[in-house]
């Protein structure tokens, strides 16, 4: 799984996991208020996370600029773009109404940020390989000299590797013109 990630990716996923990690030990199993050096590390660990994920949202803008990102439209994407509102939102009124999060709760916002990023449903067509990320697990790659066949119809196309393994994209997840742009460039490469 981690043998295609960035550099970037590797670093924030880490960062954000020792944050959790962090995060529990220092207001569950201690009794005392968490020591400075704590707080700062844990704080810096938040601040790498942050970076990646806002490296990752740069990354995702870029590709879809160019025309190669078409996100699915599900839960993954609203709640994405819900984030993107929201946490700025919130952190501005942290700082000029009351105090409603926990320092603890404000370290695990970017670790929330980066994993909602990393978890969005989306397909990569650039002049290289098909990316599919149709699920929670790690996503399925396939060069674009290794695609076999290409079955379109209205409501669905059908990628099939020549290893046999099948990426199914369906209508209803696309926007109307995701959908056009990517049916007739996958038309293209099953010819």
């Amino acid at each position: 799984m981690m043998k295609h990630l960035a550099p970037y990716q590797k670093i924030g996923i880490v960062a954000a996991l020792l944050v959790v990690i962090l995060v529990i030990w220092m207001y569950q199993f201690r009794t005392e208020l968490p020591a400075s050096w704590m707080l700062w590390t844990a704080g810096i660990l938040s601040g790498m996370a942050f970076l990646s994920g806002a490296l990752e949202a740069g990354v995702l803008y870029r590709d879809y600029r160019r025309g190669h990102l078409f996100p699915m439209r599900n839960a993954t994407f609203f709640m994405a773009a819900f984030t993107l509102v929201a946490y700025p939102v919130v952190l501005i009124y942290q700082q000029v109404g009351p105090q409603l999060l926990h320092p603890g709760n404000l370290l695990l916002v970017p670790v929330l940020f980066l994993f909602l990023l990393r978890g969005l449903f989306k397909i990569r067509l650039d002049d290289v390989q098909l990316e599919a990320k149709t699920g929670f697990r790690a996503p399925y790659r396939v060069p674009l000299f290794r695609i076999a066949s290409v079955d379109a119809t209205d409501r669905r196309i059908v990628v099939t590797s020549d290893e046999g393994k099948e990426v199914h994209l369906l209508r209803p997840f696309f926007f109307a013109q995701h959908w056009a742009v990517l049916r007739e460039r996958l038309e293209g490469l099953g010819k």
